[in-house]
């Protein structure tokens, strides 16, 4: 028997397997044998090879019987319908199999605001917040569910926690749990949570299993309705209030939840009337950009502050803000104040020149109370002007008062503001700044910036892509063409005559170079001057000052019209069009595109403006100015001789300011029964009346309904720049479109 153990264990170490002949015996099994550790049972060891256990199949594996806790096997056909390789290590937890993971707990996550699974807003108390078990780990979840806390104090670090031990959840942290636990691999975890309160909530998902308390990401969600304060106001509560206030969201307030906020103000408390709306789209979605984060560090707020309320009325005052969340509106409290017996109130100020400007003003009494004087008070020197210390322009004592300041000197600044005076009692209104013109401003610099220029215009004529290159359409280019045509006045006159043709289209233009003082005449029609018609007597039916192009005086109207005449020159020159945002290229082309070496299809027969042999009159400049007859009117009206741009139409394009000359008298020159752009721009429909004048034969009418594109291109870039240049409008695309329009 000796000798059989012997040659039993010399086989054994030669397999390179090792028994360790003591008390409780010990198998080495792979690498140095002969190295065992003394706590193992079995101690396999090896750098090369791994540990393959029994495989079997499951039902080869539930057909064991009575395995013993710890038994462990692989099985061959377990998770094949999740996993991309079939198989899976087993043990007998000793009721049941369960396989053995690498991962403890399970795996979850919490739908954040930007998944499918997103957090849902039932009411101000209710929420439905979801989640996905990824992975169910070794053991299956027993409990899955929502836990949740409020953020008080401003705290957005502390998480919310169950017990390790327990599971249980202790105040403030709760805990809603799925009717049934979610064990399937990406199965959805959904709790409907009711009675939460006013702050903002910390919610998370979280798995339970015999391993331990597994937690999704935290997010931030809240259901409440934002909460509006009461307005406080400072000032003058007599005359110009102040008013300010916040609107309170809590962090984690959807997206879109407030599409409006402003404030009413009324006679009587709790007013619904004079709505004045202070949010914008930019604001709102400044407001959703904020709310749509998924970390916050505070609640977000929304200031109110009103500067410049003015009563109109001596009756006292109400005033509450107001929101729309969630589509209902939400108010303020109130804040009263009352104004005095009388109250001047300073209008506008409009027309401002280099000497001068018109303003007007208001005053608002109690009943009974007379008005013994009104007027404005104005100062280089005090801000605030009094009937005192400054010089004093009376008004006719009227509620509505207005005047003309004269003598005032260019480039300066003037403090002004309206007053009324009952008895011995006088009230001034707000003060107003104003700045009168100078000189050497052209309109274009008033109205437009250099940097808004190469903006609203990044791959103008000669500018690659890179913006490289020497540009052709220059800021300056603009503004030398406006200073340089603003001398210049010009008359049409015509005949008294009852034939229309004849009025309409035979007819004289005199030029006036104020600069100058010199003046030319041009005859436009054979049968101005025959015997038949010299007789009767000449009327001047328009007025054409250049120097009022983008100088009305009204700021808004100058910037429609500013805004007119890009839109117009960028489709007529676009490189791309504003129909795709990404290529709003205006001012790309200096002449018609594949006209580079001319065309000879835009010559006409014309005695007054004949066109020159060998000469081409295709698109130039930034209306592409076109037709002989067009070159002949624009030379005349930019130098007083019809034969510079006939003979050499090229002379558009020898420089920029030339280009855009002729741009600005196409623009501010009406041509037979049409009146210029210039004319209709801030009448109703103005922008369709200039697509229609410019070119309303091909673009305008029922029947050109194929080139609604080409109108679509105009309005595009309209709206984008009266967007640029913060001016709102109220008509439609329809009422901007000139398809419905008669052509001339």
């Amino acid at each position: 028997m000796y000798q059989q153990l012997k040659i039993t264990a010399l086989i054994l170490m030669t397999a390179g397997i090792a028994l360790n002949a003591s008390s409780q015996s010990i198998l080495k099994v792979g690498d140095n044998p002969f190295i065992i550790n003394s706590k193992a049972a079995l101690d396999v060891e090896s750098v090369t090879k791994g540990f393959l256990p029994p495989r079997m199949t499951k039902s080869q594996r539930n057909a064991i019987i009575s395995p013993p806790a710890g038994l462990q096997i692989w099985c061959t056909d377990c998770n094949a319908s999740t996993e991309p390789v079939s198989g899976q290590p087993c043990i007998y937890l000793g009721s049941r199999w369960a396989p053995l993971n690498i991962n403890s707990t399970a795996v979850v996550t919490t739908g954040k605001k930007s998944d499918t699974n997103k957090p849902i807003r039932t009411n101000s108390t209710t929420a439905t917040i979801k989640g996905i078990l990824v992975e169910p780990a070794g053991i299956p979840p027993k409990e899955t569910g929502i836990i949740y806390k409020p953020i008080t104090g401003g705290d957005f670090e502390t998480l919310p926690l169950l017990d390790g031990s327990t599971g249980a959840a202790t105040s403030p942290v709760n805990k809603a749990t799925t009717s049934s636990p979610v064990i399937a691999k990406g199965g959805s975890i959904s709790v409907n949570i009711a009675g939460l309160g006013a702050n903002p909530y910390y919610f998370r998902t979280y798995a339970k299993s015999d391993l331990g308390i597994s937690y999704g990401n935290p997010i931030i969600f809240n259901c409440a309705t934002p909460v509006l304060t009461t307005p406080t106001v400072t000032g003058s509560t007599t005359l110009y209030p102040k008013f300010s206030g916040t609107l309170n969201i809590n962090a984690g307030t959807q997206q879109g939840t407030i599409t409006e906020y402003g404030y009413y103000s009324g006679t009587s408390a709790s007013p619904t009337t004079n709505k004045i709306v202070l949010s914008n789209t930019q604001s709102l979605n400044n407001l959703d950009t904020v709310l749509n984060s998924e970390i916050f560090k505070s609640n977000p707020v929304i200031n109110f502050n009103i500067n410049d309320y003015v009563i109109t009325t001596s009756e006292t005052q109400y005033l509450r803000f107001y929101a729309i969340a969630n589509g209902a509106i939400i108010y303020s409290p109130d804040v009263s104040f009352a104004p005095n017996a009388i109250n001047a109130i300073t209008g506008s100020v409009t027309n401002i020149g280099e000497t001068s400007f018109f303003i007007n003003g208001n005053t608002v009494t109690n009943t009974g109370v007379t008005i013994t004087e009104n007027g404005f008070c104005w100062s280089a020197i005090y801000s605030e002007p009094t009937i005192t210390n400054s010089t004093t322009t009376l008004a006719p004592i009227t509620k509505s008062f207005s005047a003309t300041i004269n003598n005032l000197t260019a480039s300066t600044t003037y403090y002004i503001r309206a007053f009324a005076q009952s008895n011995n009692t006088t009230t001034y209104g707000k003060t107003l700044i104003v700045t009168t013109s100078n000189k050497n401003i052209s309109a274009v610099e008033l109205l437009m910036t250099n940097n808004q220029f190469s903006q609203l215009f990044p791959y103008r004529a000669n500018l690659t892509l890179n913006q490289t290159g020497t540009e052709f359409y220059s800021y300056q280019s603009l503004i030398d063409a406006v200073n340089e045509l603003k001398n210049i006045k010009i008359e049409i006159i015509k005949r008294q005559n009852t034939d229309l043709t004849y009025i309409n289209y035979t007819y004289k233009i005199k030029r006036t170079d104020l600069k100058k003082n010199t003046v030319d005449q041009i005859i436009v029609g054979q049968d101005y001057n025959e015997s038949w018609n010299i007789s009767k007597p000449e009327i001047v039916t328009s007025v054409i000052n250049f120097s009022s192009f983008l100088n009305s005086g009204n700021s808004t109207n100058d910037k429609k019209e500013l805004c007119a005449f890009l839109a117009n020159i960028s489709h007529e020159t676009t490189g791309g069009g504003n129909i795709e945002p990404t290529k709003t290229y205006g001012l790309y082309f200096k002449e018609e595109n594949g006209c580079e070496s001319g065309c000879n299809n835009y010559t006409a027969v014309n005695q007054d403006f004949p066109a020159v042999t060998g000469k081409f009159y295709h698109g130039r400049g930034p209306i592409q100015l076109s037709w002989n007859y067009n070159y002949g009117i624009s030379s005349f009206l930019i130098y007083g001789d019809k034969n510079v741009l006939l003979s050499a139409p090229e002379t558009v394009l020898a420089n920029a300011k030339n280009a855009f000359m002729t741009a600005i008298t196409f623009w501010n020159m009406p041509e037979g029964i049409k009146p210029s752009p210039h004319d209709v721009i801030n009448t109703t429909r103005g922008f369709a009346k200039t697509i229609n004048i410019i070119n309303g034969g091909i673009e305008c009418g029922v029947s050109n309904s194929a080139k609604d594109p080409l109108v679509a291109d105009r309005i595009g870039f309209y709206k984008k720049y009266l967007t640029d240049f913060g001016v709102t409008i109220t008509e439609s695309d329809t009422e901007l479109s000139c398809r419905d329009l008669a052509t001339y």
